[in-house]
């Protein structure tokens, strides 16, 4: 990175959603989108572009696959719905794709897109299954347990 250039999105300790590993994740995430963010504003090369948009389709395809598992595991109510943003997000990245095989450069209109869509899909959508995995996963009482009979 060069001097004096910032970040497009930065991790916050706000959006640590407790579950390591989708957390790690969405680092991950942020440092790819960086990379894009980069060279974009560096005009780099449209192979470089390219092969930025691939990494973080294909980073979000392993990514999502984890916590949709995760959330089939813990019977997720809301599994269907957060599937669907997964969803939308792929399409989105498709489309830009494609458009950049064209040629079209890709603009700030997709990387305003993929940081509001991150921070708001882990501080919104992430949050809610990981409080539903930490409730799920809470101990309980010694005097529930007994009762309980498991």
């Amino acid at each position: 990175m060069a001097p004096g250039r910032g970040t497009l999105v930065e991790w916050r300790p706000e959006y640590a959603i407790g579950i390591e590993e989708m957390d790690k994740h969405h680092q991950a995430l942020f440092v790819i989108i960086n990379e894009l963010w980069y060279a974009v504003i560096d005009r780099n090369p449209v192979v470089t572009v390219g092969s930025l948009l691939d990494k973080l389709e294909r980073y979000a395809h392993m990514h999502f696959g984890a916590e949709e598992a995760l959330m089939l595991d813990m019977d997720y109510p809301n599994f269907r719905a957060h599937e669907k943003a997964h969803r939308r997000f792929i399409r989105q990245i498709l489309k830009e794709r494609q458009k950049h095989a064209t040629g079209a450069p890709v603009d700030l209109e997709i990387l305003r897109f993929l940081e509001q869509w991150w921070t708001s899909h882990i501080q919104v959508l992430d949050r809610d299954y990981a409080e539903f995995h930490a409730r799920k996963h809470r101990p309980r009482a010694w005097l529930g347990r007994l009762f309980a009979g498991n």
